[in-house]
Order: C-alpha cells, then sequence, then structure tokens
C-alpha cells in the first residue's frame, strides 16, 4: 500500500468517525494535489496568494461548517526536495461540523441557567425563613404586648423580653420603660 493509500484510508476512518467532514491537501496552483481535474478552489488560490489562512463559518444543508484553509509555507529545510521558486508548496483545506459543540454548548447553558434560578430561590427561600425567625418574629411579639396594653384588660407588670442591643431590643426597652409609668 502506498503512501496516499495510507493518507486515504486514514482520512475515510476520520470521516467515518465525525471529526472532520473534509480534508483536502491542494497543490501550489490551488488544484486537488494528484487530481487530474484542470479546475481549481478560488478560495485555496486566495489563501496561497495572500499567504494566511482562511477561516469561514458557513450554513450548509442545515449544519453549521467551519472551514479552514491553511497554506503550506515552502521552508528553507524543505526545499531541498522542492521548486523553491513558490513561496508555498500548497495549503491544507479542512471542514468540520460544528453542531455537536453548539449542541452541547445549549445544553450547558440551560443547565447553568437551571442551576443558578434554584441556586437564586435556595437563597431567597434561606433569606425569608432567616428573616422571618429573627427579625419579624421580635417585632410580632412586641406588637402583641402593645395590642393587649391597648385592650385595657391586661397586667401592667408584664414585660417584654429584650433579645438584642439593636433597634428591636431598643423598641422593646422603650415599651418596658412606658409599661412602668
Amino acid at each position: 500500500m502506498c503512501s496516499s493509500d495510507l493518507v486515504e484510508t486514514y482520512l475515510r476512518h476520520i470521516r467515518e468517525k465525525q471529526f472532520i467532514r473534509e480534508l483536502k491537501v491542494f497543490d501550489h496552483e490551488g488544484k486537488i494535489a494528484g487530481s487530474k481535474d484542470e479546475g481549481s478552489d478560488p478560495a485555496v488560490a486566495e489563501a496561497l496568494k495572500s499567504g494566511k489562512t482562511l477561516e469561514r463559518m458557513e450554513k450548509r444543508e442545515g449544519s453549521h461548517i467551519f472551514r479552514s484553509i491553511i497554506p503550506l509555507a515552502n521552508e528553507e529545510r524543505s526545499r531541498a526536495g522542492h521548486d523553491t521558486s513558490t513561496p508555498f508548496l500548497g495549503a491544507v483545506l479542512l471542514e468540520t461540523s460544528l453542531d455537536a459543540g453548539l449542541a452541547s454548548a445549549k445544553k450547558l447553558t440551560m443547565l447553568l441557567c437551571a442551576i443558578g434560578f434554584l441556586t437564586f430561590v435556595l437563597i431567597i427561600g434561606a433569606l425569608y425563613l432567616f428573616f422571618k425567625k429573627t427579625i419579624v418574629r421580635e417585632i410580632e411579639e412586641c406588637g402583641k404586648l402593645v395590642a393587649l396594653l391597648a385592650s385595657g384588660d391586661s397586667d401592667l407588670t408584664i414585660q417584654v423580653p429584650v433579645k438584642s442591643e439593636d433597634e428591636i431590643g431598643r423598641l422593646a426597652d422603650s415599651i418596658n420603660g412606658l409599661i412602668c409609668k
């Protein structure tokens, strides 16, 4: 089996595994290497002329495709076996589908949004319970005692328990001072 047959076998294998959609090698004229076809790819010719990698994303047949054309420089170390007049030996065209990556990104986005929403709900719930147990309960106790005193049917010796030294504790202390007068 010659080296070009091995390359073709390898390319067929990676296409079957869907790692890539297409991989082609072009000569310095922009024609498919080893092909008798006289036509050249205009995008490959442009990449060879500019000497820069051309990358493009496109939608073809319902799939998102990434296409990259990479010129192969005729480096000093390889000029002994090649024509030295051309700056590029050829180019490689690689096409791959972005659909699997896009689907994975969508799933990850949805998962992160769901986790974020659940975390938000849990934090709001924890804050509600915290404030309900600490601040609201003490204010309700003060309110009940003031309502009992306002009804006129209460014992004027009762005291509001002072549980803290913050604003709520000062309110309970003030109510106790009012009862003692």
